[in-house]
């Protein structure tokens, strides 16, 4: 027996503007199966996750570069 899906979640490549959003949001109305399709505008708690995993990259490449510098 398979599991069931009630719901899928699209996430886009980058932040869109709205009127630019409307043509993927009908796209994928037209796909078999899809009920509805909402758009959720970017808020501040976005940005701050996007500024936090920023800099946990950072951290961990200027981590790797301490790392080469301490083995010459």
């Amino acid at each position: 027996m398979s599991d069931r899906t009630r719901c899928l979640t699209v996430a886009l490549d980058r932040d869109y503007r709205d009127d630019d959003v409307q043509e993927i949001m009908n796209a994928i109305k037209m796909m078999k199966g899809v009920l509805d399709v909402t758009m959720k505008v970017v808020d501040i708690t976005d940005y701050s996750a996007e500024v936090r995993a920023r800099q946990w990259w950072t951290d961990q490449i200027m981590e790797i570069f301490k790392k080469d510098r301490e083995l010459k």
